[in-house]
C-alpha cells in the first residue's frame, strides 16, 4: 500500500511537471521567435543570468523551466565567470525570457 501511494504523488509530481514544461513550450511557439541575428547577438553570462532570475523573483528551477533546462543546469550557469555557450534552442528561449515581466513568468508557471 505504501508504494502504491508513493507512486501516484510520483505520478502527480510528474504529471504537474509535464503540464508546466507543455505550456511553456506553447508559449515559446506563440512569442514571435528572435531572429537569426538578435540570437547571435546575445552574449549571455552567468551574472546576466542571475540578474534575469532576481529580476523575475524566479527560483533557479523555475528558470529552468522557462529556458528548456534543468535547474542545476541554471545553478553551473550562475556560477561559472565568462559567456555561455548555449544552444541555439536555449538562446531563443533567453532572448523571449529576457522580454518578459514578473507577472507573465509567474502566470506561465501557474498555467496548469
Amino acid at each position: 500500500k505504501h508504494d502504491v501511494a508513493d507512486l501516484k504523488r510520483r505520478v502527480v509530481v510528474l504529471e504537474r511537471t509535464n503540464k508546466k514544461l507543455v505550456n511553456v513550450t506553447e508559449i515559446n511557439k506563440k512569442n514571435v521567435d528572435p531572429s537569426e541575428d538578435e540570437i547571435q547577438r546575445l552574449r549571455p553570462t552567468g551574472e546576466m543570468i542571475l540578474r534575469l532570475r532576481n529580476k523575475l523573483n524566479l527560483t533557479q528551477a523555475d528558470l529552468g523551466i522557462l529556458l528548456g533546462v534543468s535547474g542545476q543546469t541554471v545553478y553551473q550557469w550562475e556560477r561559472k565567470g565568462g559567456r555561455l555557450n548555449l544552444r541555439k534552442a536555449t538562446l531563443a528561449a533567453f532572448a523571449n525570457v529576457r522580454k518578459m515581466g514578473k507577472r507573465e513568468a509567474i502566470a506561465i508557471l501557474t498555467e496548469e
